[in-house]
């Protein structure tokens, strides 16, 4: 008799997706393009941001975001095309 074949190679799980945001947030990367998302106010992109991926954007807390004169909020947004 013949031997058996050898077992197929193993094959690695596919990469888990990065973990979606959750509902009501969006990631940087879909606040920046146009269309936005359904239902975002295109005024106030930033706050759709996730608190830790805010921070990461603007290396702050949403909280001292607020807290800053208007014209600094601008020109950090821009900076990061959510103006």
């Amino acid at each position: 008799g013949r031997p058996p074949p050898p077992p197929p190679p193993a094959t690695p799980p596919p990469a888990a997706p990065p973990a979606a945001p959750p509902a009501g947030f969006f990631a940087l990367d879909l606040l920046t393009q146009k269309p936005y998302p359904e239902g975002v106010d295109p005024t106030k992109r930033e706050t759709y941001l996730t608190d830790d991926e805010f921070h990461k954007t603007f290396n702050c807390s949403k909280d001292d975001f607020i807290a800053m004169p208007q014209w600094k909020r601008e020109l950090l947004k821009k900076k990061k095309s959510l103006f």
